[in-house]
């Protein structure tokens, strides 16, 4: 198979699915496409006099000047620990170690499929029928390992959650299945290094179980001081709890009471940069903060 020359590859970057930066099975589609991201990190670099390669077709980034080079890979600045990333893209194992520090979250019940190592030599179905019944047959199902609100579906009858779990085990290794909570709205907080940096409301796109900007959601400023507060708190104590320095954490309110729904240590701002010029300058400014770690570091 021929290779394309690196100046044509450059011109495309390769649309995937935001799984494949940590390693797994991705899918490609070359378009005439520019991230946000990548953008960022040019100006912060000629800036700076630091030289910019961009590789993969733009999926990793090369920054080098004299002596050192840093990468970023995807979404990942390289700030995070591996045990951290391990824990944010894994939303059962989110939840059992927040449950450590009596961290008020969503529980995510894990249920491997049946040929996968570890699994429930007696199968699953027992056991999901059980947590059924505790949800007071009312549960959502997701992929375990998912990301953008991918293959997210509520189940209220037993067929239907038979339906949703053998679809989803067809292409999963791990299936996570909350109780389903009527959400009044969902936030999203932006940390980096104990700090928050960005925290904005998602307002839903007509889907009851999808607060995400790329299925229509809008950003709203969260305009209730206290409310902020109260959030801002529970998301540095979710980062804190599983040690990841620079993350967006998922946070639900459910009757006024506040819950982490997930943390996503791939920190992505290509929706958000793309609702108005404020929103552009916030994702920029956290960008460059986040840039201005990784060279310091």
């Amino acid at each position: 198979m021929q290779t394309l020359p690196h100046r044509t590859i450059r011109h495309f970057l390769l649309v995937v699915d935001y799984r494949c930066m940590y390693g797994e099975t991705r899918e490609e589609k070359a378009v005439p496409w520019e991230r946000f991201l990548t953008r960022v990190v040019e100006e912060y670099a000629f800036e700076h006099g630091i030289g910019v390669t961009s590789l993969s077709g733009g999926w990793i980034i090369a920054l080098e000047k004299r002596n050192w080079r840093k990468c970023i890979f995807g979404l990942d600045f390289g700030l995070n620990s591996s045990v951290a990333k391990l824990l944010a893209r894994d939303k059962a194992a989110t939840g059992d170690v927040l449950s450590l520090d009596n961290i008020p979250h969503v529980e995510h019940r894990l249920f491997l499929r049946p040929d996968s190592l570890g699994a429930n030599p007696n199968g699953n179905w027992a056991s999901i029928k059980e947590w059924f019944e505790e949800c007071s047959y009312d549960v959502v199902c997701k992929p375990n390992l998912g990301s953008s609100g991918q293959h997210v579906e509520r189940a209220q009858t037993v067929p239907a959650l038979e339906r949703i779990i053998q679809e989803l085990f067809m292409r999963e290794r791990a299936v996570a299945i909350s109780p389903y909570l009527a959400l009044e709205a969902e936030y999203r907080i932006t940390i980096l290094d104990d700090e928050v940096v960005l925290a904005y409301e998602k307002r839903q796109s007509g889907d009851e179980l999808k607060f995400n900007l790329s299925s229509g959601a809008t950003a709203c400023e969260i305009e209730d001081a206290e409310l902020l507060s109260r959030i801002n708190r529970l998301a540095l104590r979710a980062a804190q709890s599983i040690d990841i320095r620079f993350a967006n954490v998922d946070i639900v309110r459910v009757e006024n009471d506040l819950y982490v729904l997930e943390v996503n240590s791939g920190v992505m701002f290509e929706h958000y940069a793309s609702l108005g010029a404020r929103q552009q300058e916030e994702a920029r400014a956290v960008y460059r903060k986040a840039l201005g770690v990784l060279i310091g570091s």
